[in-house]
């Protein structure tokens, strides 16, 4: 008479049964991983791009360089859309959640002069930096575009620029086809953001709803920018490639060296 067999055999001999789903390391399949190959993969586009552009006219690009500009510009559109709703979303509940923290203010007045800290050594790194790896050397930038600035700004003009102009702080231009390009001023929105965000504070109870939405709505924004930062791997690859395309490799050496020194 047979026994039957025990969950724990039964689990084991499925476990040895069962091919093995993993084909790949972990490592290979992460995120970081996929936007290196999309790096390389980018590369070797801009190349083939490149070189297909030797026969056309001056001004032109290739069908490969056309869609690699367009397929990279379209990321980063994607990425400015939702840099407004994040900024106030963020901001608004940041400033909210302060309520429920004891001493809000003496943390908010450290945070300040932390950051004032930061920032100040930061500077200094970054001069350090620049003048030990100058990576504004070999860009073959035109002496006529890197002169002087003809005038300067101020800082009542500084302050007057953070004034909100409207209530999402946009501002457009016509171009000269006739086209209307509208802009986002971050400054203005945080301000804005701010604003709201201690109004709310000091409304109380009333607010709750709102705050609420707030809420939610940070938790959606941030999900749909999840989704578009897992397209990085397409976007920095079309948009490496297009700068190949356009530029060649020797553009690439001083603006690796500028990448470098950012990090």
């Amino acid at each position: 008479m047979s026994t039957p067999d025990t969950p724990d055999s039964a689990a084991e001999a499925s476990t040895q049964s069962a091919p093995s789903r993993r084909f790949l390391p972990s490592w290979l399949t992460g995120f970081g991983a996929q936007v290196v190959i999309g790096l390389i993969v980018g590369l070797a586009l801009g190349f083939i791009a490149r070189a297909q552009g030797t026969d056309l006219p001056e001004g032109e690009q290739s069908w490969l360089g056309t869609l690699l500009d367009e397929v990279g510009s379209t990321y980063v559109t994607l990425l400015k859309l939702l840099i407004p709703p994040l900024i106030v979303t963020a901001v608004i509940t940041s400033v909210a959640n302060l309520r429920k923290v004891a001493n809000a203010a003496r943390l908010a007045v450290s945070t300040l002069i932390w950051f004032a800290i930061t920032a100040f050594f930061s500077v200094l790194v970054g001069i350090a930096v620049g003048l030990v790896i100058r990576p504004g050397e070999g860009t073959n930038v035109d002496s006529d575009s890197a002169a002087e600035p003809s005038g300067t700004g101020s800082w009542w003009g500084f302050l007057e620029s953070i004034v909100p102009q409207n209530f999402l702080g946009l501002s457009g231009s016509a171009g000269d086809d006739g086209s209307v390009v509208m802009n986002f001023n971050v400054l203005q929105l945080l301000v804005l953001a701010i604003v709201f965000g201690i109004a709310a504070v000091k409304t109380g109870k009333a607010a709750e709803p709102f705050l609420g939405f707030v809420e939610s709505l940070l938790t959606v924004v941030q999900k749909v920018l999840w989704w578009i930062i897992r397209l990085a791997p397409i976007g920095t690859g079309a948009l490496i490639g297009h700068a190949v395309a356009d530029y060649g490799w020797d553009a690439l050496g001083s603006l690796g060296k500028f990448v470098l020194a950012i990090y």
